[in-house]
């Protein structure tokens, strides 16, 4: 017989108590981040660009566009990756991700694809290396 108004469950000596199914904390990279700077080659890169990266506990998302010589067909690539991080190496595997070259043709990253990047955290920052002195730098924004 269900009672109205609904009771609150009489707790038992086998339910945990209140608070101890706490989340653990967060990683220090989890946030949003908005691209902020390109380098190529130890310059910057005069061509705008822009992105967004999210990181969650277990995914990471980029989204990014960037100008190409025809300016109707820009530069595009988006992508989920599953993510570990360990020093300043992160280690990505491809959910789903898709670039444009500079033609227009759009290119599927193969699912399963795995990626190791250097990475940098700097007040509020992360560089995420794509070469040796080439990266993107993202500024926290949440």
């Amino acid at each position: 017989v269900l009672a109205w108004p609904p009771q609150e469950p009489t707790p038992t000596s086998q339910d945990p108590p209140p608070g101890s199914l706490a989340r653990p904390a967060p990683h220090p990279l989890e946030g949003v981040y908005e691209l902020r700077r390109r380098v190529a080659g130890a310059e910057d890169d005069p061509n705008p660009s822009t992105g967004w990266l999210a990181i969650t506990r277990r995914h990471l998302f980029v989204c990014l566009s960037a100008a190409a010589a025809d300016p109707d067909r820009p530069l595009l690539r988006s992508g989920v990756r599953t993510w570990t991080a360990q020093d300043e190496e992160l280690r990505t595997t491809v959910c789903l991700g898709w670039y444009t070259d500079a033609e227009g043709e759009v290119h599927l990253e193969q699912r399963g694809t795995e990626e190791k990047r250097r990475i940098e955290r700097l007040r509020g920052l992360v560089r995420l290396y794509q070469g040796e002195n080439t990266f993107l730098e993202f500024e926290r924004v949440e």
